[in-house]
């Protein structure tokens, strides 16, 4: 059975782990973006888990340099504000659960800062080798604003109630 000092330490790591793609991804680091996702199954929440893929680090930085618009500077000019961040770790503390809500700003030359989406993240987590792994990740959107300055085909993004 763990103790509170090694579901704290849990908490802390898997929280770091959530902070890590928005950071990537707002500055234009696409091989953080492809190591963050690399290897996770990712989907919507309704997807059954057998339905969710999985991508190579590589295929993973491609596909968000090829979704993203990133600028001149090399950055998205968004920023992803993280929140309500939940961390539910299995008492053994071998695996965790979390639920992210997440709001996306933008603000480009022309355009005037403002919310562009808001949405969330059903995360799962697992220890190997002593180091937490994200290993399974649902996205979902809200509420969908002008996305047309932030991914390159805005239509194909859906909202979940």
């Amino acid at each position: 059975m763990a103790t509170d000092d090694d579901r704290a330490m849990a908490i802390e790591e898997i929280r770091r782990i959530i902070l890590t793609y928005p950071e990537a991804s707002d500055r234009g680091e696409l091989d953080r973006v492809g190591e963050f996702l690399g290897g996770v199954l990712f989907g919507e929440p309704e997807k059954p888990l057998e339905e969710l893929t999985s991508r190579t680090p590589e295929e993973a930085s491609k596909m968000y340099g090829e979704a993203v618009i990133y600028y001149p500077d090399g950055t998205s000019h968004a920023r992803h504000i993280m929140t309500n961040i939940d961390i539910d770790v299995a008492p053994d503390c071998q695996s965790a659960t979390s639920r992210t809500t997440y709001l996306v700003l933008q603000a480009t030359e022309g355009l005037s800062l403002r919310p562009i989406c808001t949405g969330g993240y059903g995360d799962t987590f697992v220890r190997e080798n002593g180091a937490w792994k994200l290993k399974v990740r649902t996205e979902w959107m809200n509420l969908k604003g002008d996305l047309s300055h932030h991914v390159r085909i805005p239509e194909r993004i859906h909202v979940v109630g």
